[in-house]
């Protein structure tokens, strides 16, 4: 599941799980955004808080998605 779409079910504002994860607000939004890619130790952070639901399988589907696309395929 991405974060975008967790977040919107468990209605918890980006600044709030920012809080539970120990990241800023803006590190969320770039986060879901793509623009950020999660380092190990917040995978696990977010694996924690989303209990399972967005993990590192998710993490690395969306960095697949995005290499395709910035190869056209």
């Amino acid at each position: 599941m991405q974060l975008s779409q967790w977040l919107k079910r468990a209605n918890l504002s980006q600044k709030d799980f920012a809080k539970l994860i120990e990241a800023s607000p803006a590190a969320v939004s770039r986060l879901i955004h793509g623009d950020l890619q999660p380092s190990a130790k917040m995978i696990i952070k977010i694996d924690k808080v989303t209990k399972g639901e967005v993990g590192l399988k998710d993490w690395a589907r969306q960095m697949t998605r995005r290499k395709e696309e910035a190869n056209g395929i």
